[in-house]
């Protein structure tokens, strides 16, 4: 946990940086870390995605989940007042994710309208082209997944990936802007306490 007083501004950004992301997939599995990174935003075992969504907006900010090449990031910014609280609702949704299996068919029909997006744009289709020569078969020269690939996935895989590739040991939590940083450190001792 690295914890910056910076700025003058009355809010505080917080950011849960993963070692896990796209270069974690198998050849079988690629977007499977972007499929994960959108159902840790459905729910906690305690809260719904409107509850987590209006509890974020009520501390003056969201809370996001950006999976990238060899990182996922959850976090967002909020009031300084909510240090404390959104310390505690980030942890709630990287330790205790719910997967909910109604979700699974929406989202994975948004990946497949991003996959056709991003296949009709030509600065995509040779990014995939430079990638595969530059790196072979190695997780950094895989860019897209096939639509097969994408519906294939089911909720066991997203279950196994997160298992995989998602703790403790792999993570920094980084605080930055004005809070209140005894309260921030408590919060976050006591959120992260299990983990």
């Amino acid at each position: 946990v690295g914890l910056v007083t910076w700025g003058n501004m009355p809010k505080v950004r917080m950011s849960l940086s993963i070692r896990t992301g796209n270069a974690f997939e198998e050849a079988d599995e690629i977007w499977l870390a972007d499929l994960t990174g959108e159902l840790l935003r459905e729910g906690t075992a305690t809260k719904i995605a409107t509850q987590i969504s209006r509890d974020a907006a009520r501390m003056g900010g969201s809370l996001d989940v950006g999976v990238g090449v060899d990182s996922t990031t959850i976090g967002g910014e909020v009031l300084r007042e909510f240090g404390a609280p959104f310390a505690a609702l980030i942890a709630d949704v990287v330790q205790r994710p719910a997967f909910p299996a109604a979700e699974l068919p929406r989202l994975k029909a948004n990946l497949s309208r991003n996959l056709a997006v991003a296949l009709s744009q030509p600065q995509q289709v040779a990014l995939e082209k430079f990638r595969s020569v530059l790196y072979g078969d190695h997780p950094y020269g895989r860019v897209f997944p096939t639509n097969e690939m994408i519906q294939g996935y089911t909720l066991d895989q997203v279950k196994q990936f997160y298992a995989d590739s998602y703790g403790a040991s792999r993570s920094t939590l980084y605080v930055v802007g004005q809070f209140d940083a005894a309260a921030v450190e408590s919060s976050i001792r006591k959120a992260f306490a299990g983990w």
